[in-house]
């Protein structure tokens, strides 16, 4: 298909957009419950983490419902996300993924006062923003068509849209969209919140990623949400679609193949390759028991 471009406009410095406060612009929790902390550690390179603790008895905002907590589920997806980092290692997708460990916490709720004494998953902290913010929302502020540009045509790691329509499509991954999809300043890529996958989320859900054509995610890019997902008007006539070009559309993996070249096919990476030929030499029970399902 050859190489997709935005427009080709002058490059723009992205250093005065990395000062998101931690917090503002992380997405909502889907789990009510749960809260998300910022700290040192001397587990990562860069001594920052990223720790998730559940179950704890504590509203969110003020005149909130008190959240409730399913033990059992929360422990399933810790097992599910621990999984896919070991799938990681062996697959050759840990520049992409956040690597994740569970460990105990000690401290207290900033603003709270509550003590918090059990375990939590932690994650290496993800520098950059994410792609909603760079585009849209403002938070930092958002950035000039110049500097967007730049970042699509001349940074962007496209071997990593490559690679991460593969990983999506490998996990099926069902909620890849630019709030979990991290931007750095070299146009590196990073997929956070993986865990809608594998249908622990949502059942009837093969695959649903920005990366990948014809799911309803690169659907949305393409023809907005209100159409794709037919939202009711205020004047009771039927959507129509934008009539603009989203940047992300030049997400779509196959802007970065080889000229004249579709489709992947069976070109994968090699280490790509080796993984996927030894889970496909496998029973449905044997890839249920290899070492990276183990907990």
């Amino acid at each position: 298909m050859g190489v997709c471009e935005y427009v080709n406009l002058p490059r723009a410095s992205l250093l005065d957009i990395f000062t998101c406060p931690f917090g503002h612009c992380a997405a909502p929790s889907i789990w009510p419950c749960s809260w998300i902390f910022r700290t040192h550690t001397n587990m990562t390179p860069s001594g920052e983490a990223v720790v998730k603790v559940h179950c704890v008895p504590v509203a969110k905002r003020v005149g909130f419902q008190m959240p409730v907590c399913n033990p059992l589920r929360i422990a399933e997806i810790m097992r599910l996300l621990i999984s896919l980092g070991k799938l990681s290692q062996d697959c050759g997708f840990t520049d992409l993924i956040p690597r994740m460990w569970l460990a105990p916490v000690l401290g207290v709720v900033p603003g709270v006062g509550y003590p918090i004494d059990w375990w939590g998953l932690w994650m290496e902290y993800v520098e950059g923003i994410s792609l909603e913010n760079f585009l849209y929302h403002g938070i930092p502020r958002r950035q000039p068509l110049e500097t967007v540009a730049d970042m699509f045509n001349n940074r962007l790691n496209k071997t990593r849209v490559v690679r991460a329509a593969i990983f999506d499509l490998l996990t099926s991954q069902c909620d890849r969209h630019a709030q979990n999809l991290f931007l750095q300043e070299d146009g590196n890529l990073k997929l956070i919140d993986n865990e809608s996958c594998l249908q622990h989320m949502w059942r009837h859900c093969g695959f649903d990623s920005v990366f990948v054509p014809t799911t309803q995610k690169q659907e949305i890019v393409r023809l907005a949400n209100h159409y794709v997902n037919k939202l009711p008007t205020s004047t009771g006539q039927p959507q129509i679609p934008r009539f603009d070009a989203d940047p992300q559309l030049l997400l779509d993996y196959r802007c970065y193949l080889p000229e004249g070249q579709e489709q992947i096919g069976t070109q994968y990476p090699p280490q790509i390759d080796k993984c996927l030929r030894h889970i496909a030499s496998m029973t449905p029970e044997e890839v249920m028991q290899m070492r990276w399902w183990r907990t």
